[in-house]
Order: C-alpha cells, then structure tokens, then sequence
C-alpha cells in the first residue's frame, strides 16, 4: 500500500485503525506507520511545514501540522468552528493535516524532497 492509499484509508475508516478520532492519536498512528517504513515517508515533512509557516524549526511535525490547521480553521464559520463541538474540531483537524500530508506529497513528487531539505537548511540552518 502507497502512503497515498494509507492516508486515503486512514481519512475514510479512521474508526477502523483508531479507538476514538482525536487528532494525536492518528498522528501517532501515522508516525507509527512511518517508523515501520525506516521514516521514508514522513522524510522532510517537518521541514516542509517550517517553511510553509516560515517559523516553528525546534517544533515536531504534529504540532507544526496542529498549528497551520488551527490558523487555517478560524476561518470557518460553520460548524466545526472554534466554538463547536469538540469531536467535530477533532475530525477537522485530523482532515486538515491528512490533507498537508496530501499537498507535502505532491510538491515532493514535482520539486523533491531535497529541495524542501535544502530550502529548510538555507532559511533555519540546521535539519
């Protein structure tokens, strides 16, 4: 299975993989996926985040994730927003970082991967 497919499967049966759709325990979910695979496919996501958000380098992938969905859903209004139910922030969430993965992916397909790194290293220094 793609990472692709594992992320379009843990979107649409989250229920089935996690006991409960909080948002760290399918990031923890997904690093645990990543470190069965050696860390290939979460390589240079973290530093991708940084640089999406030009701050956060000493902050860990999830947070960084947290962070850019949070800004990004104080937009909403609808339900889901900041004042809504606490389960439906949660799966919002949980979508919104599963679509960073998503876009991280795509612009590692089309630039690179050492591109992000490189990137990352001449804006923070270090990796």
């Amino acid at each position: 299975m793609s990472f692709r497919e594992f992320i379009d499967r843990l979107r649409g049966y989250t229920g089935m993989y996690i006991p409960r759709e909080e948002y760290l325990l399918v990031c923890m979910f997904v690093a645990g996926y990543n470190c069965a695979l050696d860390g290939i496919p979460l390589r240079g996501f973290r530093e991708w985040l940084a640089l999406r958000e030009g701050k956060g380098a000493n902050l860990m992938w999830y947070e960084l994730a947290r962070e850019s969905s949070l800004k990004d859903l104080r937009h909403v209004d609808a339900p889901g927003g900041p004042n809504s139910d606490c389960s439906i922030n949660e799966r919002l969430l949980i979508d919104s970082m599963l679509d960073l993965l998503l876009e991280f992916l795509n612009q590692a397909d089309s630039n690179g991967i050492e591109d992000v790194l490189a990137s990352y290293m001449a804006k923070f220094g270090k990796s």
